[in-house]
């Protein structure tokens, strides 16, 4: 059977806010965490205490901070998490990320925070949030499983579909350096890279209330890094296996966004009720036939409500556009990178990253 589909890490909506040397001795570093804690205080009357509960979030993985070298020096450091460091160790040189990723937060458990994702009824088009610094997102952040399941809850009792997903990492896209987790480095090493390169791209990258400009190019460009990344490191016969991996990806992938423009037109064509139901559930057993996944492993990775659909949409409509770019670069991948940052400038970044008008989800 096909490996479970990874799953994409995303930027906290809004960026979390907090000092990187919130635990140090420094009192200028204290100062400016307690003058960044003060400006989040000052949004809580839109947001509640949404912004709060981010900032306390990320103050906690920020103290739980150890320097890389400390960790490899440690004789009591587990083999599988040696080995993952020293991997990250390769991406590092390899990409040249400097300073990034030379800390690791030895976070519990198999995700760091949790996002909710949510859709009207008879929509395939995920709700959006507007906060400041990332704009309009179509999802929330929570560092507390239990106040995202809440706050899921609430949106339910709304008659809104709802999608909840673990996500291993996250970025505050630039703003601080962010920390390798545990969560992270429990995940598969080809996974992991690929999350380091979807991460260098957020931190390199952003285009506030773009969302599907900066998951689609994060998320491509982590995939064909990973791959040339493993061919250059390891080896062509690795990097023949990480493309075979990658591109059964997008195989479903495709197919998930397929059964998502299925459903967009079966709620155009027809009015809600058991009527227009009762054909959505024959195309997602399609969508599972198609993709080649065991039904309760696909699952339990990607939900097929609407929410799960839309979701998906962000960070991979525009996956097939992106391939096209890139071939007409000669497959030189800095050059992409130089493209996405010229793009990124225009009124319209999606639209002038394809050449063309965006397409159809």
């Amino acid at each position: 059977m096909p490996r479970s589909p990874s799953r994409c890490s995303a930027p906290l909506a809004p960026t979390a806010i907090a000092s990187a040397s919130a635990c140090s001795a420094a009192a200028s570093s204290l100062a400016r965490a307690v003058m960044l804690t003060a400006l989040v205080s000052l949004s809580l009357c839109t947001s509640g205490c949404y912004l709060a509960h981010l900032a306390r979030g990320q103050m906690r993985l920020l103290c739980a901070r150890v320097p890389v070298e400390e960790v490899l020096r440690d004789s009591d450091t587990p083999p599988e998490l040696r080995a993952q460091l020293g991997r990250v160790g390769e991406v590092r040189t390899f990409a040249e990320l400097g300073g990034r990723y030379t800390e690791y937060a030895p976070w519990p458990g198999d995700f760091v925070v949790t996002t909710v994702v949510a859709t009207r009824p008879g929509e395939v088009e995920p709700v959006t949030s507007w906060f400041p610094i990332v704009g309009s997102v179509p999802y929330r952040g929570y560092f507390d499983a239990e106040s995202a399941h809440a706050y899921a809850e609430k949106l339910r009792r709304r008659d809104l579909d709802v999608c909840e997903q673990k996500v291993r990492a996250y970025s505050t896209l630039g703003w601080f350096d962010d920390p390798l987790t545990g969560p992270m480095l429990r995940e598969e090493e080809d996974t992991l890279v690929e999350t380091l390169f979807h991460e260098l791209l957020h931190a390199t990258v952003f285009v506030p209330g773009d969302p599907e400009f900066n998951e689609g190019v994060a998320a491509f460009f982590g995939q064909e890094a990973r791959v040339r990344f493993y061919a250059e490191v390891d080896g062509a016969a690795a990097g023949e296996r990480e493309r075979r991996i990658v591109s059964e990806h997008r195989r479903l992938r495709a197919e998930i966004l397929a059964l998502r423009r299925a459903v967009e037109n079966l709620y155009a064509s027809d009015p809600p009720g058991p009527a227009r139901a009762a054909p959505s559930r024959p195309s997602e057993a399609t969508a599972v036939e198609l993709t080649g996944y065991d039904a309760a492993a696909l699952a339990a990775e990607l939900p097929l409500g609407d929410a799960c659909l839309a979701i998906s949409g962000t960070y991979h409509a525009d996956t097939a556009g992106l391939v096209g770019v890139l071939h007409a670069l000669g497959g030189d991948l800095s050059a992409f990178l130089a493209r996405v940052k010229e793009a990124a400038e225009a009124d319209d970044p999606r639209a002038a990253l394809l050449g063309e008008p965006v397409p159809e989800r």
